[in-house]
């Protein structure tokens, strides 16, 4: 992944130049309160900051060369030679020239902490956009460790890192900045946590790169960011059969980058789960967004339409007797499935009741993703709060905890009834 630069060439280089500047180059005679260049070197160099300042970069070294022609240089004279040379080669984005020049004028003490760091700064820089990743990070971590301040070239360390593969690296920077924006009560940067989650999968680590993901979406909850999360997803080898109805009916509450496809494959899989309610709010659903009924699998969704139409009606007459069964025998996962149709039907309160009463009982295959259908019910009926709660009770690192985390987020940026609860579809 290529990540663009956080500054732009123009404004390192100039303001480096600002920088250097407020050090003139006096020339003349020697005092005792300065030292001095004689005019033959300092009138060249003059010239070359003119010309920098005019955007002249070739020009500017040109001048440079004919100031280090003179013969004998003092120690100043050899100083101020090179730190133009190094505002000369920048501009040019020649970053090999101005890191030599840079060593040679750091030899001396005349030059400033100050003067140090944007040097560095902007050598990082240099050596980023020729592509020299591995020289970029090196002059990244020289600034850091001449407490340079500027938090940008922790991003620059990370991206050249990333760009060399070196992708440890870059996690372990992108973690740390991460960790120092949460400590301070501020959002991690959107950039630190993608760069964390490529980073992740790049050296196989799938466990970081998808919470990473889920980091993303915690804070920058974008289609772009649904849509490669759930594409991670639905990519999970242990994402069970029983459990692609939840991503489902996550991906079509989400609706990012839904097809025809999806409507039809979610609709079968509620009938198989003895659903029929919710069947049908899914294929309205499909139809009310221009998915379905259009182009040349039209005629199959119309008779999918008229197959759960009729199933929900069939279920209609046989539902009162299918609840008093599975209260009476105490089926725990009977009550989930018939209460989610119910809610699915519009009956929010019936629904939700006969649903926590089959938790209650203590007898469902799968506690866990119980409590995840649980949790999709109350926020189809608007209860964001208990929905939220009961997602986070999901623990795990599983395909179900992965998914219940998903709603959880899809919660928490303000889920509700009529919006995420498919019985719309049937108003």
């Amino acid at each position: 992944m290529d990540f663009a630069s956080t500054w732009t060439k123009r404004r390192l280089v100039w303001g480096l130049c600002a920088v250097l500047a407020l050090h003139g180059i006096p020339a003349g005679r020697a005092t005792a309160q300065a030292e001095t260049a004689r005019p033959e070197i300092g009138k060249p160099l003059e010239s070359a900051q003119a010309l920098l300042k005019a955007q002249k970069p070739h020009e500017a070294m040109a001048k440079i060369k004919l100031a280090e022609r003179v013969p004998d240089p003092n120690p100043y004279e050899r100083y101020i030679i090179q730190r133009v040379r190094i505002q000369a080669a920048l501009a040019l984005g020649d970053a090999d020239t101005a890191a030599k020049a840079y060593e040679d004028a750091a030899a001396s003490d005349r030059m400033s902490a100050g003067e140090r760091r944007a040097i560095e700064q902007a050598l990082a820089g240099a050596y980023y956009r020729a592509r020299q990743y591995g020289k970029a990070a090196e002059w990244a971590q020289r600034y850091a460790a001449n407490g340079g301040p500027d938090r940008r070239m922790r991003t620059l360390l990370m991206q050249a890192y990333y760009q060399d593969g070196a992708y440890a690296q870059a996690a372990n920077v992108a973690e740390e900045e991460i960790a120092a924006a949460r400590k301070a009560g501020r959002a991690p940067e959107e950039a630190h946590l993608q760069l964390l989650a490529h980073a992740s999968l790049k050296r196989n680590d799938r466990g970081a790169g998808l919470r990473a993901m889920e980091a993303l979406l915690t804070y920058y909850p974008t289609p772009e960011h649904w849509d490669g999360m759930l594409r991670q997803t639905q990519a999970r080898t242990d994402l069970s059969d029983r459990l692609l109805l939840d991503f489902y009916r996550l991906k079509l509450a989400v609706n990012v980058n839904t097809r025809a496809a999806d409507y039809m494959e979610a609709a079968q899989l509620a009938l198989r789960d003895g659903s029929p309610h919710e069947a049908l709010a899914i294929v309205e659903r499909g139809y009310e967004r221009g998915l379905l009924g259009q182009g040349a699998e039209a005629e199959r969704h119309s008779r999918l339409r008229s197959m759960v139409a009729q199933s929900a009606a069939e279920s209609d007459k046989m539902l009162d007797a299918a609840i008093a069964k599975a209260r009476e025998t105490k089926d725990g996962d009977a009550m989930l499935d018939l209460g989610l149709d119910v809610l699915a039907g519009g009956r929010f309160d019936d629904g939700l009741r006969l649903m926590e009463e089959g938790v209650r009982t203590g007898r469902v295959k799968a506690p866990r993703e119980a409590q995840l259908r649980l949790g999709i019910a109350y926020l189809r009926a608007g209860r964001i709060d208990q929905a939220v709660k009961t997602f986070g009770a999901v623990d795990g690192e599983d395909a179900t905890a992965a998914v219940a985390r998903l709603w959880r987020i899809y919660a928490t940026h303000g889920g509700k009834a009529g919006t995420t609860g498919l019985a719309r579809a049937r108003e």
